[in-house]
């Protein structure tokens, strides 16, 4: 959310979105009813992605677009299902790489900026993290690759690799891992 306030204080418009709304997205929908719009979306769902990057119209060329998506996989690659491992896979890649592709086909003739929120992670490495470490890690090389398809097109493609962020998704880990 800290993301989306910051944004939005610029005077950005911004597209939200979750399985549902939450307080916090109602807090700043109250705030800022004109800039904000919010489309429900399992990102765990392709068909859910396709359908978000229809109805939040990215093909009609936003300047930027920014991909803060992610969901945990903590536990020993060992002990993770293969459900887990698919979800994670598809949250924390396939729906960036997805919804970036229909935000760069907007972008194409004016240029833009795609930004995606990757982790520490997937430098790193964590105990515990393996398989989240790996999603993340193969969004930077989509980044790149991203960057190289397009800069001469005016579209820039870059990853943040925050640290260790005190989070919802963080609440059951330990730092020092």
């Amino acid at each position: 959310m800290a993301l989306a306030e910051a944004l939005l204080e610029d005077g950005w418009e911004v597209v939200g979105t979750a399985r549902k709304v939450t307080p916090g997205f109602e807090a700043l929908s109250e705030r800022f009813p004109k800039q904000l719009a919010f489309h429900a979306a399992d990102l765990a769902n392709p068909a859910d992605v396709n359908r978000l990057a229809a109805e939040s119209n990215l093909v009609q060329g936003y300047d930027a677009f920014l991909s803060n998506a992610g969901i945990g996989m903590d536990g020993l690659v060992t002990l993770l299902s293969t459900e887990a491992i698919q979800t994670g896979v598809q949250v924390n890649l396939l729906a960036p790489m997805l919804l970036a592709r229909a935000a760069v086909k907007g972008m194409l003739s004016k240029g833009g900026s795609v930004v995606f929120v990757a982790s520490v992670a997937a430098r790193t490495g964590f105990s515990g993290l393996a398989a989240y470490g790996a999603t993340k890690a193969a969004l930077v090389g989509f980044s790149k690759g991203l960057a190289r398809e397009y800069g001469s097109r005016n579209i820039r493609s870059n990853c943040i690799l925050p640290g260790f962020l005190a989070t919802e998704m963080t609440a059951s880990l330990d730092a020092s891992r």
